[in-house]
C-alpha cells in the first residue's frame, strides 16, 4: 500500500488545461471581432487623402479648341476641384483649354472615360452664354477628380467662374467678372470692367490699372488685397473683423468698418471679410 497512489482527482490536470484553452480562444475570438469592427469602419470612413501618383490615379492631358458663336456675349466655366487660370486674348473668337484631368480609376474607368463622360461644352445662343462645365459626381469611397486648367479666351466677353476647391486667377480681361469659390483663393490681375469676387476659405486679391466698373471682394476666412493704378474715382467702404490698412485715407464708420473715396466716387468697391485683414494701395503707376 505504501507504494500505490492516492485515487483523489485524475481529472484535474485535464480540467485546467480545458479551462486555459477556453479563455484563450475566447480571448482570439473578442480580438477578431474588433478588428473586424475597426477594419469595418475604415472601410466605411469618407476618404481625404490627396490625389497622387500610382495605379490607382491616371492623369488625362487636355488641349481642345472651341469656335465662338459670333452672338455669345459671356462664357461661363465650373470646375468643382483643382486650379482654374483664364487669359483674355484680343483679336481671337475661340476659346482655347490646356490642362491636366487627374481621376481614380478604382471603378474601372479610365481618367479619359471620366473626363469625357462629365466635361460639358453647350452655347446658347438667345441667352448669349457660352458654357463649359465639370459635373462631378460626389463618391466619398474614392479622391475627387481634380482638373488644373489654363483656358484662352477673348478679351471683351463676360467671364462668370464657379468652383468648390480651387484657386482661380483671372487677367487681361475688359468684361465682367464673376468668381464665386468655396476653399480656394481668387487673384484677379487687369481686368478693366467690374468684379465680384468671393470665397469663403482663401484670399481675394485684385490689381487693375483702372477702375471702369464696381468692385466687389468678398471672403470669411481670408485677406482681401485691391491694388489701384491710375486716378480711379471711387467710394469704397471695407469691413472686417482684422485690420484696414493701405495708403489711402480711411474714415472709420463703425467698430469694424471704414469707409474711403478716391476721385469723384463714380464707382462703388465693397471690400468684406471676417477674419482676414484688409489691404488697398492707390498708386499713379
Amino acid at each position: 500500500m505504501r507504494g500505490r497512489k492516492p485515487a483523489g482527482y485524475p481529472g484535474l490536470g485535464v480540467a485546467i488545461g480545458l479551462t486555459v484553452l477556453v479563455v484563450l480562444v475566447s480571448a482570439f475570438a473578442g480580438y477578431a471581432i474588433v478588428y473586424r469592427a475597426r477594419m469595418a469602419l475604415a472601410h466605411v470612413r469618407p476618404s481625404t487623402a490627396p490625389l497622387r501618383a500610382g495605379s490607382s490615379v491616371q492623369q488625362y492631358h487636355i488641349s481642345r479648341q472651341y469656335a465662338l458663336p459670333a452672338s455669345i456675349r459671356e462664357i461661363d466655366i465650373v470646375i468643382p476641384a483643382g486650379s482654374i487660370t483664364i487669359t483674355g486674348a484680343p483679336s481671337i473668337h475661340k476659346v482655347a483649354i490646356n490642362g491636366v484631368y487627374r481621376a481614380s480609376t478604382a471603378k474601372g474607368l479610365s481618367a479619359a472615360r471620366q473626363f469625357s463622360n462629365n466635361w460639358h461644352v453647350s452655347a446658347d445662343s438667345s441667352k448669349r452664354i457660352m458654357t463649359l462645365a465639370m459635373k462631378q459626381p460626389i463618391d466619398v469611397r474614392f479622391p475627387s477628380p481634380r482638373f488644373d486648367v489654363s483656358i484662352v479666351v477673348p478679351k471683351n466677353v463676360a467671364l462668370k467662374i464657379q468652383s468648390a476647391n480651387a484657386d482661380t486667377t483671372v487677367s487681361d480681361l475688359a468684361g465682367q467678372v464673376q468668381v464665386a469659390s468655396t476653399n480656394g483663393s481668387v487673384v484677379v490681375h487687369r481686368v478693366e470692367g467690374a468684379v465680384t469676387l468671393s470665397t469663403v476659405n482663401g484670399n481675394v486679391s485684385d490689381d487693375v490699372a483702372s477702375v471702369e466698373g464696381n468692385v466687389s471682394m468678398t471672403s470669411v476666412n481670408g485677406s482681401i488685397s485691391f491694388d489701384i493704378k491710375g486716378r480711379p474715382s471711387l467710394k469704397m467702404v471695407a469691413k472686417t473683423m482684422g485690420v484696414v490698412d493701405g495708403n489711402v485715407h480711411w474714415v472709420r464708420r463703425g467698430p469694424h468698418l471704414m469707409s474711403a473715396e478716391l476721385g469723384k466716387g463714380r464707382y462703388q468697391a465693397t471690400l468684406s471679410t471676417r477674419n482676414g485683414n484688409i489691404d488697398v494701395e492707390a498708386s499713379e503707376g
